[in-house]
């Protein structure tokens, strides 16, 4: 039986969860994930996420820090989630998948997360998903195009059913090689986690 432990539920959405289970992680894979870091220590993050979850926002930014000091021990593999409440949050992946094929996905990511407020509030989000693009130095058009058109439905709905055979119910969901963690974590935070998993300080590397 797994433990969880709740420290604080606000407004519906689930601040800080931790779960430890059987380290058992079943993943789907017939579709690329996009991912970053070279996973040299054998640490992988699966990460579930939403783009318009602001704990997903607050947690990006200690995730992206572990990246940028870790980037040849650890595996970040990103997943969408998006949360039926939140209206743009599935447009949001849609852009961000279509970006991923273009080859831009961490830039456009990025955008999204950092200019979440901008957008998130917006009955047609789609003018600030053209300025991200631009940003991310992508054809703005095409990368609407896509989106509109729904063409990596398939890698959205391929996520969402992955997380819900891991019986994730809210954003941001971690798995550590099989262990979950819900809620944003700090960079300390996470190197002591990820020290129990065989991190070492000699095998990070510079970001580049």
């Amino acid at each position: 039986l797994a433990l969880i432990v709740i420290l604080s539920l606000v407004g519906g959405f689930l601040v800080f969860a931790l779960s430890r289970g059987n380290g058992n992680v079943t993943t789907r894979n017939t579709l690329a994930d996009p991912e970053q870091g070279a996973g040299a220590s054998g640490i992988v993050l699966q990460v579930y996420s939403d783009y318009e979850c602001p704990y997903c926002r607050v947690a990006e930014v200690g995730l992206n820090e572990l990246y940028k000091k870790y980037p040849n021990s650890v595996k970040i593999r990103f997943n969408d989630f998006p949360l039926p409440q939140h209206k743009n949050a599935y447009r949001a992946a849609l852009a961000a998948q279509c970006a991923f094929k273009a080859g831009k996905f961490w830039e456009f990511h990025s955008q999204l997360f950092e200019h979440q407020t901008d957008w998130s509030g917006l009955s047609d989000p789609r003018i600030k998903f053209k300025e991200y693009a631009r940003a991310a130095s992508l054809d703005e058009n095409e990368i609407l195009a896509c989106a509109d058109e729904k063409r990596e439905r398939p890698a959205i709905e391929e996520d969402i059913a992955e997380g819900n055979d891991q019986r994730v119910s809210g954003t941001p969901t971690v798995f550590v090689n099989g262990e979950r963690f819900v809620g944003s974590k700090t960079l300390a935070e996470w190197e002591l986690v990820l020290k129990k998993h065989g991190l070492s300080e000699a095998r990070s590397g510079p970001f580049k």
